[in-house]
């Protein structure tokens, strides 16, 4: 029951997951007894818990449960959200897992080309709703003094620039959002994709070039 112990325990839950087999089920019911253990100690909305359920969301993605994942995932997020804030890189974590899920369930149901218009605009929601979350994550995180540094340490950071000035630009030209709050997020973007560190081998000159044009 001490907190040592349940952070142990966890470690060892994602050393199971990364086997197979019946390790899966060891997994499940190691993640099953410790949550109960967590929510009697420390609450259900104790980071630790949401710690859990994220690692509890990865055992669903690979036992192939795709929808449990995303609500899991989904959880995770709000809860961190709500102990940690937006500033928190357990909550960039979250919100790229959501954003990642989202983008890959839409890829594979979706099949739109640059410019197409919107057939229907309720498929768009959950993935522009998670856009914009990364987006203001990525924008609060830049504009900070040691915005550079601590996006240069932080890997949940880097995969959601990768992704997420790319997204805003095709989901801009078929519609997802009105006309007004894309212009406001294309100005936003091109202003704040300015602000990232680059490499020799990144496009984010081109990117911000596309988005200020």
């Amino acid at each position: 029951r001490h907190v040592s112990t349940l952070c142990s325990q966890l470690l060892r839950a994602q050393v199971l997951l990364l086997e197979s087999g019946p390790m899966l089920n060891d997994c499940s019911e190691l993640l099953e007894s410790q949550l109960a253990l967590c929510k009697e100690v420390l609450s259900i909305e104790h980071p630790l818990a949401a710690k859990m359920l994220a690692v509890k969301a990865r055992l669903q993605i690979k036992l192939g449960r795709e929808k449990e994942a995303e609500e899991l995932q989904y959880v995770v997020l709000g809860m961190r959200l709500a102990a940690l804030g937006e500033d928190h890189e357990d909550s960039h974590r979250s919100a790229i897992d959501v954003y990642s899920r989202r983008r890959g369930t839409f890829q594979r149901t979706q099949h739109l080309a640059p410019g197409e218009p919107v057939r229907n605009h309720s498929s768009f929601v959950p993935l522009a709703e998670a856009v914009r979350l990364c987006f203001a994550m990525l924008r609060r995180a830049l504009l900070r003094p040691d915005g550079a540094d601590g996006f240069l340490l932080s890997k949940s950071l880097q995969g959601m620039s990768d992704i997420t000035f790319k997204d805003i630009l095709w989901l801009s030209t078929v519609g997802a959002w009105a006309r007004d709050e894309t212009l406001a997020l294309l100005h936003d973007a091109a202003a704040t994709v300015a602000l990232v560190p680059r490499s020799a081998s990144d496009d984010d000159g081109a990117i911000a070039a596309e988005l200020a044009r």
